[in-house]
């Protein structure tokens, strides 16, 4: 099994560089940290292990990984770096040096500062129509970043398990918070869903840990936690390093133009010797204006029957994250 992890090897190294490329300044002075609003251009970050990924609307717009010496190289899906017609069908990602894109293992197209990443940006958000649908970010990832814009403890995006036992892919979590509990702080997680998807709705009785779908994802996560004695353990020492990295990198934000506060439970996690870990993902569920309520009120008394915690935003919001009581 890879051990789960979030760690960042020679960010010490970045730190000292006295010039750093102008794509990771543009990127760094994009980052907006949960409890703020990304507006137009913001950008969402996440350690991940031994790399970070930089998100727009949950999609990943660029992979950076410190290479010896502390240079950073990025990753990106060359979708959003080509605006022709001729954008390959499959997943071909080029790599980003310096002020040159890569392909193919050869000079491609120049960074052409600022206005080659809000370029990205636009390619993720396009242009609105009248099911919310265009461009790349779908209607639920749109939903998560206002969550994470009102929720300023959420730490982790796209959060994935790695591969153990018979499970042989990782399954993905949106959602990673840690929070205030009775005996200090804990990593929570939550998977979020719009009430229109099948996956958290059922027609016959609820099957434990199978029926709906949800509850086969929600059930990986609690095994994973629960059926290894480390693992736990592994998850409180990784969410604690990647509050002291965040804070690392924040300061490197601040420097480069607007100064945006970690949430006060993410500094906390930093410093603090323990950190707990809630084995039971929670639910986090759009409610879709048009969708049938009634319906979807027998479908919702199923999932907390089967024990599942849940909260249910509205589509306008507010969009805060509510606890167990």
């Amino acid at each position: 099994m890879n051990l789960f992890e979030r760690r960042l090897d020679r960010v010490d190294a970045l730190c000292g560089l006295s010039r750093k490329p102008e794509w990771w300044n543009n990127l760094l002075s994009l980052w907006r940290p949960s409890g703020v609003q990304a507006g137009a251009y913001g950008l969402r970050l996440a350690v991940r292990n031994n790399y970070l990924n930089f998100y727009r609307r949950e999609q990943s717009i660029a992979r950076v990984e410190i290479g010896n010496g502390g240079m950073p190289v990025a990753t990106t899906h060359i979708k959003y770096v080509d605006d022709s017609k001729n954008v390959p069908v499959g997943q071909e990602y080029v790599k980003l040096r310096d002020e040159w894109l890569i392909r193919d293992g050869k000079p491609w197209k120049r960074y052409e500062g600022m206005n080659t990443l809000t370029a990205w940006i636009e390619a993720i958000d396009g242009k609105p129509d009248a099911a919310g649908e265009n461009g790349y970010a779908g209607v639920e990832k749109k939903f998560v970043d206002k969550v994470v814009a009102e929720n300023p403890n959420i730490i982790d995006l796209e959060m994935g398990l790695p591969a153990w036992r018979e499970q042989k892919t990782a399954p993905r979590m949106d959602i990673v918070e840690i929070e205030t509990s009775g005996n200090g702080r804990r990593v929570v997680f939550w998977e979020a869903k719009r009430i229109s998807d099948s996956r958290v709705r059922c027609r016959v009785d609820v099957v434990r840990d199978e029926k709906p779908e949800v509850l086969k994802q929600l059930a990986a996560y609690r095994r994973f936690l629960t059926e290894e004695d480390t693992h736990m353990e592994l998850v409180a020492v990784a969410y604690k390093n990647a509050a002291n990295l965040l804070k690392k990198l924040r300061d490197m934000a601040d420097d480069l133009g607007e100064k945006h506060p970690l949430g006060a439970e993410i500094l906390a996690a930093a410093s603090e010797a323990d950190l707990g870990v809630d084995h039971n993902p929670r639910l986090l569920v759009m409610n879709e204006k048009g969708v049938n309520q009634t319906a979807w009120a027998v479908h919702a008394e199923k999932l907390r029957t089967a024990g599942v915690f849940m909260t249910v935003i509205e589509e306008g919001g507010p969009f805060q994250l509510r606890r167990p009581a």
